[in-house]
């Protein structure tokens, strides 16, 4: 709750402090890579806060030992897909989307699809957390000028339900 509060804080005041240039073309996000600086990317960020909580939630709450089997239990088909998941916190999968998020928002753009692939492989079985995930994957390959990976994901959602 903390970081997703310090998200929405670090986004406002970043949209708060942006300034339209409209002698030039206008970016789809306050915070978008611009094309014609060359300023190398330095490490940090406002978003920084955001994924240091994020990475604590995932060491001090992941859940990834599998339970033991209930005898008692009916072995249906879902029931053995719960079991093969890899982690059985139910609200892990925000975690690493948000800290995927703030990667975005940081304009650490490799880091950012790093994590969100790590998701889209760790929570396959959840295909809204997947399509967020792959959108976000889509916006951090076209700020990249990566436009045919963004392509490809974009083909890859338009044949799915989206969240």
């Amino acid at each position: 709750f903390n970081a997703e509060e310090a998200y929405n804080e670090a986004l406002k005041s970043i949209t708060e402090s942006h300034i339209d240039n409209y002698q030039t073309w206008l970016p789809m996000y306050p915070n978008s890579a611009d094309p014609n600086d060359t300023v190398v990317k330095q490490p940090g960020g406002p978003f920084d806060r955001v994924v240091e909580k994020m990475t604590t939630a995932i060491q001090e709450h992941s859940i990834t030992a599998k339970p033991r089997r209930d005898p008692a239990q009916p072995n249906t088909q879902e029931y053995r897909d719960w079991l093969r998941q890899n982690e059985f916190n139910p609200f892990i999968d925000r975690a690493w989307l948000l800290m995927g998020k703030a990667h975005v928002q940081n304009k650490d753009y490799t880091e950012a699809i790093s994590v969100l692939s790590y998701t889209v492989r760790l929570f396959a079985y959840d295909i809204d957390v997947v399509s967020e995930a792959q959108i976000w994957m889509m916006r951090a390959y076209t700020e990249m000028g990566w436009f045919s990976d963004a392509e490809g994901l974009a083909l890859t959602l338009q044949v799915r339900r989206l969240p």
